[in-house]
């Protein structure tokens, strides 16, 4: 009982983690800077921090390596 507790915990952490991270790489809030230039007052939105992009497509390289090695894992 307590490790399946101590698993929906885990994944409900995770879950609130990767979700702020992903609001914050992905937040839609329009850019108004090249409106001066030429452009138009509805621009590419804002994509968040290079650094949270980096550190989502890390993890999710990471997890592709892994589910690789477990796949090929499973075939020996």
């Amino acid at each position: 009982m307590n490790k399946l507790i101590a698993r929906i915990t885990g994944t409900g952490i995770s879950l609130t983690l990767i979700s702020q991270f992903a609001q914050n790489v992905f937040a839609q809030t329009s850019s108004t800077a090249s409106a001066g230039k030429g452009g138009t007052s509805s621009s590419l939105p804002d994509a968040g921090t290079t650094e949270l992009t980096y550190l989502i497509f890390g993890f999710g390289v990471l997890l592709f390596v892994f589910g690789m090695m477990k796949l090929v894992k499973s075939f020996r």
